[in-house]
């Protein structure tokens, strides 16, 4: 596990260094956006409880947010894995995002 966790760090280091990594659409931008998707696709739920219940009261942030929170979590994370899989290829073309990033009201 702690190899893992070190090839993935070395190479995101590797990565950020890379001047293709800092260009707008490309491969590179896909995989990195796939990845990070991925992994902050948990972040979702409570992100979407704690935003909907300082808007409208805790009960509807329990269970709307809930609710809200899990689709997101799902989209966001789908969508990651999507990228992550497809990142070779210029699908959508010239590798735009997949969804925009206020749909996660970013």
């Amino acid at each position: 596990m702690k190899k893992t966790v070190y090839t993935i760090v070395i190479v995101a280091v590797v990565l950020m260094g890379c001047p293709v990594a800092h260009a707008e659409d490309n491969p590179v931008t896909k995989l990195g956006r796939g990845l990070m998707n991925v992994t902050t696709a948990v972040f979702e739920l409570p992100k979407h409880v704690v935003d909907t219940s300082k808007e409208d009261g805790i009960a509807t942030g329990a269970a709307k947010g809930t609710f809200d929170g899990i689709a997101a979590l799902l989209l966001r994370g789908l969508v990651g894995v999507y990228e992550v899989a497809t990142f070779p290829v210029a699908v959508p073309e010239g590798y735009a995002p997949v969804i925009d990033s206020q749909v996660f009201g970013e």
